[in-house]
């Protein structure tokens, strides 16, 4: 299941909607930050276990490089994965396009 995150597109008056997969964040990364949401305070070695994920700790800080995660491994809102840079697949002007 991919969460999605419903945000104001630059151009005026459209909103459109995003995984956390499109901003380039892998299943286990979303899975460990949807996990750490939910559970602010379980700490690597809890987390480790409860998702049966060997590499919690690679994971946490693929997260943290990604300004998802802070210092103490807490997610932060999901409003954080919104300012992540993204490529505009259709606009000419967007500093960020692909083409």
């Amino acid at each position: 299941m991919e969460a999605l995150i419903s945000t104001p597109d630059h151009r005026a008056g459209v909103r459109s909607t995003m995984s956390l997969a499109d901003l380039g964040v892998t299943a286990d990364q979303e899975r460990l930050d949807r996990y750490l949401l939910r559970n602010p305070h379980a700490g690597v070695d809890r987390t480790r276990a409860e998702l049966a994920m060997p590499d919690t700790a690679r994971v946490i800080g693929e997260l943290r490089a990604l300004g998802l995660v802070d210092r103490a491994s807490v997610a932060l809102a999901p409003a954080a994965a919104v300012d992540l840079p993204t490529p505009c697949a259709g606009c000419p002007s967007c500093s960020l396009a692909t083409s």
